[in-house]
């Protein structure tokens, strides 16, 4: 089983004050696993994840799922933000459809009028 430790402080990411976590492995002395930063507009009702990472060690063993999962339906639902951004390269555009994330386009290209 691992942990969610919400990283003390925040983070001055883009002008945005960023939430930091880190997965951790209490079987490794709290060894980090996995981390991301994303920072949320409530009013606006969207949240944009800057980072997101797993130690390639823990890669494909469902902790990516299982986080972006309780970021999405738990962290983000009772802030009642409905609209997750997240930028991927080429590796990572699998994982998010597998998780039920939708890409759109860069803006300003054909189809980015979200």
């Amino acid at each position: 089983m691992f942990m969610i430790k919400l990283v003390k402080g925040v983070m001055d990411l883009k002008g945005f004050k960023c939430k930091t976590v880190l997965l951790v492995n209490p079987r490794e002395n709290n060894r980090a696993v996995a981390t991301a930063v994303w920072h949320e507009i409530p009013d606006r009702g969207f949240a944009e994840l800057h980072f997101f990472v797993v130690d390639s060690k823990y890669q494909k063993k469902g902790i990516g799922s299982s986080f972006i999962k309780w970021w999405a339906n738990e962290h983000l639902a009772r802030r009642r933000i409905c609209y997750a951004f997240c930028y991927a390269d080429d590796n990572a555009i699998g994982f998010y459809e597998k998780n039920n994330y939708v890409m759109i386009p860069e803006p300003g290209q054909p189809g980015s009028e979200f």
